[in-house]
């Protein structure tokens, strides 16, 4: 990508879990309704094992990353699966990963606002 930095809201949504089965199923409207409400995000990906996951992903028009299963146990780390989307998506090092984690149902759109606005005003590599 050439030119201003895209802010890309990238869910990872496996689809094993050990305390609540499914959870991240239940889950995915509740983040779904948030991103397309707020606008902040130029593109969203999401990153799913889970052919469920997959439909509704597609169905809201979101990109789609079919998580190789070495990348979808409990011990998998965050940061491995962004790596893979980075790569297969071809994503320029200047885009702003966010990560918008399923269970936390709570996302309080003030908060996601100031920090873009922090993010925009520097030079950051994390928030």
């Amino acid at each position: 990508m050439m030119g201003r930095s895209q802010h890309i809201a990238i869910i990872p949504a496996r689809k094993g879990s050990k305390g609540l089965p499914f959870k991240n199923r239940m889950f995915f409207d509740y983040s779904a309704d948030f991103i397309d409400s707020e606008k902040i995000w130029d593109r969203v990906v999401v990153s799913t094992n889970d052919e469920v996951i997959e439909q509704k992903a597609k169905e809201k028009g979101y990109e789609f990353h079919l998580r190789r299963e070495e990348l979808a146990g409990d011990t998998i780390s965050i940061k491995d699966v962004f790596c893979e989307v980075v790569k297969d998506f071809s994503l320029d090092s200047k885009d702003i990963l966010w990560v918008i984690s399923l269970p936390v149902v709570y996302k309080n759109p003030r908060d996601f606002r100031k920090a873009k606005a922090i993010i925009e005003k520097g030079n950051y590599r994390s928030l």
